[in-house]
């Protein structure tokens, strides 16, 4: 009986491991799909996605600097640091269509940037 228990333990805990390594690996080939740099439908400016988690903004006036994570559900949170001080963290849903990518705030009817790539 109590090698019985501990067999199901085991595959409870595999289980959980497997479900997360699953999320890990989604993220990673999700950061690798978003890499890359977008231009700005309109004005000027560019949005840069890096492997290491990384984004950069580059507008005419300031460019800003923050990291981004994938989350699930093509959700990706991304933390800038904010003008004087601070940071400031939003979560966007997003998709790649052709060379663009949309993202749009969550809970949003409407895309909030279109981006094409530059690449």
């Amino acid at each position: 009986m109590i090698i019985f228990m501990l067999l199901v333990l085991a595959l409870i805990g595999v289980g959980i491991w497997a479900a997360g390594g699953f999320t890990y690996a989604r993220s990673l080939i999700d950061t690798q799909r978003i890499t890359g740099r977008y231009e700005r439908p309109i004005g000027p400016g560019s949005i840069e996605f890096r492997r290491d988690g990384t984004v950069l903004e580059i507008a005419p006036l300031i460019s800003n600097k923050g990291t981004f994570k994938m989350l699930p559900n093509e959700r990706i949170e991304i933390e800038m640091e904010g003008m004087l001080w601070g940071t400031n963290r939003a979560v966007f849903g997003w998709g790649l269509v052709g060379s663009q990518l949309c993202l749009k705030p969550d809970g949003a009817e409407t895309y909030l940037y279109r981006l094409k790539s530059l690449d």
